[in-house]
């Protein structure tokens, strides 16, 4: 439903007066504004709602890496996923995804076939901070081929995943877009989430 509502806002046939996107000035990592995301509780025929930016400017194939850095503010709910990186060439879009369990313990899944899965290492027991300023770094080695493919997240400057595995569906797939806020909301939740200082490379960033 969320993907046949999307259509139609974007086509200008309809909207969703209740999730909002728009900058505000009530929380900013740095200067005046940051974006704010929200997202209502998913109705009884809606598995989740989603409140979150688009973009398909991006460029990702086989051998090449994909740094992305942001600064996230959860002021409320329990967001499922924050960070898509997507093929629009293949049907349903598969590609790599930064999802939360139900304690915001964070994980990195390929939403492709068997859906590879990616945890945080033992014995760390992390969760996704509520009322502070988060500091999230995300990278990806990209390769179909699970000796080759690299999956690395940090959260305030501790890193909580890294492995290895396949982090591509194809050898020939490019994830050309990007969905980034709340990118799926589950039932019985209303989320609010501030973004800011959003940095998408190719190169190494600065973990420090």
């Amino acid at each position: 439903y969320y993907v046949k509502l999307r259509n139609r806002i974007l086509e200008g046939n309809g909207g969703f007066v209740d999730n909002r996107i728009e900058p505000s000035p009530e929380k900013a990592h740095s200067g005046k504004k940051a974006l704010r995301l929200q997202a209502v509780k998913p109705s009884f025929r809606m598995s989740i709602t989603k409140a979150s930016l688009d973009t398909e400017l991006l460029h990702f194939a086989s051998g090449s890496d994909f740094w992305f850095s942001g600064w996230f503010y959860l002021e409320e709910g329990r967001p499922t996923g924050i960070l898509d990186i997507e093929s629009s060439f293949i049907d349903q879009g598969p590609g790599m995804r930064v999802l939360f369990d139900e304690n915001l313990h964070p994980r990195l899944e390929l939403k492709w076939a068997q859906k590879p899965t990616y945890y945080m290492s033992s014995g760390l027991g992390v969760a996704f901070p509520s009322k502070k300023w988060t500091h999230l770094i995300l990278h990806l080695r990209i390769s179909e081929k699970e000796d080759e493919g690299q999956v690395e997240l940090w959260l305030d400057k501790v890193k909580l995943i890294d492995a290895k595995g396949q982090t591509l569906p194809l050898d020939d797939t490019v994830y050309d877009r990007l969905q980034l806020g709340i990118t799926a909301n589950p039932k019985g939740t209303v989320t609010v989430l501030y973004v800011d200082d959003v940095i998408v490379s190719d190169k190494p960033l600065d973990i420090d």
